[in-house]
């Protein structure tokens, strides 16, 4: 049976039942403090806590922080750090995302299943739906399976390899699903699910680097002692983001300084200026800033604006076409989507 809100497990009330066994809490003495709660079921508590540990001591940046276990009423729970962002289910297809901003993705998760792997941890389950992307450019992988739980382990899908999830084999399984994962941030495209004797190794149709088309068809080989590891992978996905960069890899952004803040707190007028740069249009707002497209005359072309509204004086952070616009550009296909969908009321909400 599941738990209701208002329920209190260990430190934890329940706040919203997120789906079926997962429970978004805060803590009892601290409500900012929030967390997820998974319920865990295992025929043998003692190894499970002892996964669970080395789970809590797998800090990464680019991992969802896990806290313990928790127990209540008999039944166990997974505590996690409750992730703030936006699934990569919702960028991942049609239309593809930019190269780079696709490789700035793949590199973060590549560098969060090898770190994990280093350390004896398999995922089990990598698939978007367990990467969220955060509003500093992070991705956060979460969702990690544990090996000692009684946890249905997904069917056989687009990210399952043909062995299936052997035990021995779980970090070559991971492989492969980040492989089908990097095929599909580059293409935009979601790979036909087919039975695994007739599963191929997938090819990159687009105009990229050679070492990125052979990367994909190495990590989604179907023999998985042919495949090759996410660490190798990482190696390769660094060296393609440094040359993806250029010249731009040293700085993606830079600020400028307003002396004066609107009365109202509406923004800057439209038309406008912001030290150089030349205010075009507002293209959305939220929090404690506004974003405006906006002319920038020394390179001649339009760049994305954001203005920082806080006290005596503004902060305008120009983000870069060309560094690292990871952040502008899902943002930017986030309110794309909302407006399609009638629900963004240019509040950023």
């Amino acid at each position: 049976m599941g738990l209701e809100p208002g329920t209190r497990v260990g430190d934890w009330i329940v706040e919203q039942v997120v789906a079926a066994d997962l429970y978004r809490c805060h803590r009892a003495d601290m409500p900012f403090r929030k967390v997820v709660l998974r319920s865990v079921r295992s025929l043998d508590p003692a190894k499970l806590e002892a996964e669970a540990d080395a789970l809590s001591r797998l800090e990464h940046p680019n991992v969802q922080g896990v806290l313990g276990l928790e127990s209540s009423g008999g039944e166990l729970y997974l505590v996690a750090e409750a992730t703030q962002g936006t699934s990569l289910a919702t960028f991942l297809h049609t239309p593809p995302l930019p190269l780079k901003a696709a490789l700035q993705i793949a590199a973060q998760v590549a560098d969060a299943l090898s770190t994990a792997h280093g350390r004896g941890i398999v995922h089990r389950d990598v698939r978007p739906e367990h990467i969220q992307l955060t509003s500093d450019g992070r991705a956060i992988l979460s969702g990690f399976s544990l090996r000692n739980s009684l946890e249905r382990l997904p069917a056989a899908g687009a990210y399952t390899p043909p062995e299936g999830l052997r035990g021995g084999q779980e970090a070559r399984a991971d492989a492969y699903a980040f492989g089908v994962l990097l095929y599909e941030l580059i293409t935009g495209n979601q790979i036909e699910v087919v039975p695994p004797a007739q599963r191929t190794a997938l090819s990159l149709e687009v105009a990229v680097p050679k070492p990125l088309r052979e990367l994909v068809a190495q990590l989604t080989h179907p023999d998985p002692e042919v495949r090759t590891s996410v660490s190798a992978a990482q190696q390769i996905l660094g060296l393609a983001l440094r040359d993806s960069l250029g010249d731009h890899s040293t700085s993606s952004a830079e600020a400028t300084y307003v002396d004066t803040e609107p009365a109202d707190g509406s923004g800057l007028p439209t038309p406008g200026r912001v030290g150089r740069y030349t205010i075009v249009k507002e293209i959305g707002r939220g929090g404690v800033g506004v974003v405006y497209e906006a002319e920038d005359p020394g390179l001649r072309r339009r760049v994305a604006l954001k203005v920082l509204l806080a006290g005596s004086f503004a902060r305008a952070a120009r983000i870069s076409i060309d560094g690292l616009d990871l952040v502008r550009y899902l943002n930017t296909q986030l309110v794309q989507k909302k407006r399609a969908r009638g629900r963004y009321d240019g509040n950023g909400s």
